[in-house]
């Protein structure tokens, strides 16, 4: 039992842990513990020469640059009554910094605000799409709509003018030895499954035509996102621990 709360003047009343120690002192439960192995304390633990490990700090650091990216999102109705429509606005913020910043911090008696300032200088950049009945003009679906925004967001993005070639970079693996193609799991016009995208045949736009329906595709349609759409009503996006109105929904799952 947690706690009983009162109302008036009188105080909470919590919950007492003297039962607690006579539990453990019951013989049912000595008993059951006597049959139980509990986890080894540190002084209980051995080590041979062979399951010993020693480390050696490395005498020069490889890594030069530490990227940490972080983004949350809400769900934002523009229209309450029926038909209620829904939009969800994500903010996703970048931070790049040295390690020799982060090393000097370490070596300074006293951490002056400037050099934290040093470690904070966030990017942001904001992402918005139709969740649930809401098009895009242009845009026939909810599906259509969202794979555009997405599409907009990695091609003409201001904070970061190279998203869609770092998406490409990526992709086509040209870090290292680069892949000719790319296999597409399925059309977002046709739903035909297996679509090759070729790296010599990317528009400059970073788009490519379905070999089935000839159809325009997204390179950013690799994320496969309108598979996890349902074209009537929204996005289907992992609920978070957070208490909102509820909405009339219908959701389907890759």
């Amino acid at each position: 039992m947690g706690y009983i709360s009162r109302r008036g003047k009188r105080p909470n009343e919590y919950a007492s842990r003297v039962s607690h120690g006579n539990i453990i002192k019951d013989q049912a439960v000595k008993a059951f513990l006597a049959e139980c192995e509990l986890p080894k304390r540190t002084s209980e633990i051995l080590l041979s020469e062979a399951e010993s490990i020693s480390y050696e700090p490395l005498k020069e650091n490889p890594i030069r640059h530490i990227i940490a990216i972080d983004g949350g999102y809400n769900e934002v109705p523009v229209r309450l009554e029926f038909p209620s429509a829904t939009v969800c606005f994500f903010q996703i913020g970048a931070l790049i910094f040295s390690i020799e910043d982060l090393v000097s911090l370490d070596e300074k008696p006293f951490i002056d605000p400037e050099d934290i300032a040093r470690l904070n200088q966030i990017q942001r950049s904001k992402l918005i799409i139709p969740i649930k009945n809401i098009v895009m003009k242009n845009q026939p679906t909810v599906t259509a709509s969202i794979r555009t925004a997405i599409f907009n967001f990695f091609q003409h993005n201001a904070e970061y003018e190279d998203l869609m070639d770092t998406l490409k970079w990526f992709i086509f693996q040209e870090y290292k030895r680069p892949i000719d193609r790319w296999m597409l799991s399925s059309c977002p016009n046709c739903r035909n499954s297996n679509i090759p995208l070729l790296r010599n045949e990317i528009s400059k736009e970073c788009t490519f035509k379905c070999n089935y329906c000839g159809k325009e595709i997204y390179l950013t349609d690799v994320f496969r996102l309108h598979e996890a759409v349902d074209p009537i009503f929204r996005i289907n996006i992992p609920q978070r621990n957070t208490f909102r109105t509820p909405v009339p929904s219908t959701l389907k799952s890759i």
